[in-house]
Protein backbone atom coordinates (compact mmCIF):
# COMPACT_ATOMS: atom_id res chain seq x y z
CA UNK A 1 0.00 0.00 0.00
CA UNK A 2 1.35 3.43 -0.89
CA UNK A 3 0.47 6.63 0.85
CA UNK A 4 -1.25 9.42 -0.99
CA UNK A 5 0.01 12.99 -1.03
CA UNK A 6 -2.85 13.88 1.32
CA UNK A 7 -1.86 11.17 3.83
CA UNK A 8 1.78 12.25 3.68
CA UNK A 9 0.80 15.87 4.40
CA UNK A 10 -1.32 14.81 7.39
CA UNK A 11 1.44 12.58 8.83
CA UNK A 12 4.09 15.27 8.59
CA UNK A 13 1.91 17.95 10.06
CA UNK A 14 1.58 21.43 8.67
CA UNK A 15 4.43 23.69 9.74
CA UNK A 16 2.63 26.97 9.33
CA UNK A 17 4.26 30.26 8.43
CA UNK A 18 4.94 31.41 12.01
CA UNK A 19 6.67 28.13 12.92
CA UNK A 20 8.73 28.18 9.71
CA UNK A 21 9.90 31.73 10.44
CA UNK A 22 10.90 30.81 14.01
CA UNK A 23 12.98 27.91 12.68
CA UNK A 24 14.61 30.08 9.98
CA UNK A 25 15.53 32.74 12.54
CA UNK A 26 16.71 30.20 15.11
CA UNK A 27 19.00 28.56 12.52
CA UNK A 28 20.13 31.95 11.16
CA UNK A 29 19.34 31.08 7.53
CA UNK A 30 22.15 28.48 7.60
CA UNK A 31 22.19 24.85 6.57
CA UNK A 32 22.67 22.94 9.81
CA UNK A 33 24.92 20.39 8.07
CA UNK A 34 27.32 22.39 5.87
CA UNK A 35 26.69 25.88 7.38
CA UNK A 36 26.01 27.41 3.95
CA UNK A 37 24.09 30.71 4.18
CA UNK A 38 20.72 30.12 2.46
CA UNK A 39 18.58 32.45 0.37
CA UNK A 40 14.80 32.36 0.84
CA UNK A 41 14.35 30.12 -2.20
CA UNK A 42 17.03 27.65 -0.99
CA UNK A 43 15.57 26.93 2.45
CA UNK A 44 14.48 23.35 3.12
CA UNK A 45 13.07 22.03 6.36
CA UNK A 46 14.49 18.72 7.56
CA UNK A 47 13.14 16.43 10.25
CA UNK A 48 16.07 15.47 12.50
CA UNK A 49 14.32 12.23 13.39
CA UNK A 50 12.45 11.34 10.17
CA UNK A 51 8.67 11.05 10.26
CA UNK A 52 9.10 7.52 8.88
CA UNK A 53 11.09 6.67 12.03
CA UNK A 54 8.56 8.19 14.42
CA UNK A 55 9.78 11.80 14.46
CA UNK A 56 7.37 14.68 15.01
CA UNK A 57 6.87 17.98 13.23
CA UNK A 58 7.57 19.95 16.39
CA UNK A 59 10.10 22.80 16.19
CA UNK A 60 12.72 20.92 18.20
CA UNK A 61 12.76 18.14 15.54
CA UNK A 62 13.06 20.42 12.48
CA UNK A 63 16.12 22.22 11.18
CA UNK A 64 17.16 24.09 8.06
CA UNK A 65 19.18 22.36 5.38
CA UNK A 66 20.22 23.09 1.83
CA UNK A 67 18.89 20.94 -1.01
CA UNK A 68 22.05 18.84 -1.32
CA UNK A 69 22.38 18.07 2.39
CA UNK A 70 18.69 17.25 2.72
CA UNK A 71 18.85 14.79 -0.20
CA UNK A 72 22.05 13.19 1.08
CA UNK A 73 20.44 12.49 4.44
CA UNK A 74 17.35 10.78 2.97
CA UNK A 75 15.39 9.09 5.78
CA UNK A 76 18.28 8.43 8.13
CA UNK A 77 18.81 9.92 11.56
CA UNK A 78 21.82 12.24 11.34
CA UNK A 79 22.26 14.33 14.52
Amino acid sequence: MTETEEERRIGRGHLGFAKMMRIVRRDDYRCQHCQKKLQDNEVEFDHIIPVSKGGSSEEHNIRLTCFDCNRDKSDEYVP
